[in-house]
């Protein structure tokens, strides 16, 4: 039934009010979400650590292995709640405390466990991949969680139970009662107890995946999403848990042939016809749901950032054997504000690119300078593989990213310059203030050694830093709050929680 707007003039008709109602079958309704303004931030921002939450790591003991080690992490759309997820395949959500900036235990749940694929006979791991929020419109919250293969919708609720309350005319099992030896008879009743917090499973979609899951992202109408793997890119409809489009399709014809693989996917935050996604070989490429469906060729999509020729000249001589893994996108995010923005992350650099100049990048960032020198040892250590996450603060003057050491950046695009934060090595107590160093003040000093390196002369780091025991210690995940200025670290088995002094 259509709405027809009242034109005046027009005889026998009335002025209707339009009611605006949300799509038939729809879960929930992004516009219901009021997100509240957030304070400006700049380089110049002081941050501290204000709460340092999870289990507390061992020493010695390598973190990445541990079943507690958290693998992701993300605020929903209020910064009410921040769920994490580990290793081991739980999920543990925790909510604000209303009268002061902390964050308290709200439930936790097991959402995977370890199983093996019965077709390739390998082993799936439980480790949580990817976490996405959904905007709240009732009193529960919509959580999608996914591992390797498996992408399961999870309902957040507090419910209020019930429990009898005692009478005196209880009969007991094996003894004699006698119903008149009471003066007065009491009612039993219901009294309520309590809301507990509850994590209920609502919906598990089918495993139409072939390799391991990487991303998860929600559509800007809060009615699809993305998942990808390797090679394909899939578009989901909540309600519908049972299919889904291959929108992008990476498969190479000939199966040894395996170049462009898909890393991280991502929508566009103020239009759901537009996404984004990084592949191994630095390339972010833009689509356009509304001009092509299905993305497979070049000219599909709508704008490709080459992150290779923007890096062209800037790696030493001795990355000529593993270059091709130096630019590999790791991570992608859209402003928030600014729709024409994305900024991505690889190995050595954060880069700043505008759609409307796919050519080069706008803004580039050298974040591991320290590191050339010991590109061979990192190689060797698996450690060019990492990825690090990345995401625009509430306010776009920020991109915060991970690094080594427990520590994180905060990238600022207009100067073109960063401030490393740490939070020295996950031992500082809550509350206590952290310093920020500037990327011209290297961590290593620059007094030369007698070794040389083929990437370059080995530098002598100054304390804490010390090579290569620090690239166990890593910041691979990392949430920005919505509405203030603030981030969740994931450090190891800890998570730590940062906003201005």
């Amino acid at each position: 039934r259509m709405n027809i707007p009242h034109v005046s003039g027009m005889r026998g008709t009335k002025k209707k009010k339009t009611v605006v109602s949300p799509p038939h079958g729809s879960l929930l309704t992004h516009h219901m979400h009021h997100v509240a303004p957030c304070s400006p931030t700049n380089l110049d921002t002081e941050f501290k650590v204000t709460q340092i939450l999870g289990e507390k790591q061992q020493l010695g003991e390598p973190a990445m292995l541990n079943d507690n080690f958290v693998t992701t992490t993300s605020f929903d759309y209020s910064g009410d709640y921040l769920a994490y997820g580990t290793r081991s395949g739980r999920v543990t959500i925790l909510e604000r405390d209303p009268k002061r900036w902390e964050f308290r235990p709200f439930v936790s749940v097991q959402a995977y466990v370890s199983q093996v694929d019965t077709l390739s006979s390998n082993e799936v791991e439980p480790k949580i991949k990817a976490l996405q929020w959904l905007p709240r419109c009732t009193n529960a919250s919509l959580l999608l969680t996914t591992n390797d293969r498996c992408i399961k919708l999870w309902k957040i609720y507090e419910k209020q139970h019930h429990v009898i309350s005692s009478s005196n005319c209880q009969s007991f099992i094996g003894a004699a009662y006698d119903p008149y030896a009471a003066q007065r008879l009491e009612i039993p009743h219901l009294v309520p107890t309590e809301p507990q917090a509850e994590c209920k499973l609502k919906r598990e979609y089918a495993t139409e995946h072939e390799y391991q899951i990487n991303s998860l992202s929600l559509s800007c109408d809060g009615e699809h999403f993305l998942s990808s793997d390797d090679a394909l890119i899939r578009l989901w409809h909540l309600n519908h848990f049972s299919e889904s489009i291959a929108v992008v399709d990476n498969r190479p014809k000939d199966d040894g042939d395996w170049q462009d693989l898909i890393t991280c996917t991502r929508f566009s935050p103020s239009q759901c016809n537009l996404f984004a996604f990084g592949t191994q070989q630095g390339m972010t490429r833009l689509c356009d749901l509304r001009v092509n469906v299905l993305c497979e060729t070049e000219r599909s999509y709508a704008a490709t950032f080459d992150g290779i020729t923007a890096s062209k000249g800037s790696y030493p001589d001795c990355a000529a054997g593993f270059s091709y893994l130096l630019p590999t996108v790791t991570d992608l995010s859209f402003h928030p504000t600014d729709g024409r923005k994305v900024c991505t992350r690889d190995f050595l650099t954060v880069k700043v690119w505008d759609m409307a100049k796919p050519n080069e990048p706008v803004t580039t960032v050298n974040i591991h300078e320290h590191l050339k020198p010991h590109l061979l040892e990192l190689y060797d250590q698996e450690a060019l593989y990492d990825k690090f996450e990345v995401q625009y603060s509430c306010d776009g003057n920020l991109i915060m990213t991970g690094s080594y050491h427990y520590d994180w950046l905060a990238v600022d695009p207009e100067r073109g310059s960063h401030n490393i934060i740490t939070r020295g090595c996950a031992k500082k107590k809550k509350t206590t203030p952290m310093r920020s160093r500037n990327a011209n003040t290297p961590l290593a000093d620059k007094n030369v050694s007698g070794n040389t390196s083929p990437c370059g002369p080995r530098t002598t780091p100054n304390p804490p830093y010390q090579f290569p025991d620090d690239i166990y210690n890593k910041t691979l995940t990392l949430a920005s709050h919505p509405t203030r200025t603030a981030v969740a670290i994931g450090n190891g088995t800890e998570m730590a929680l940062f906003s201005p002094k």
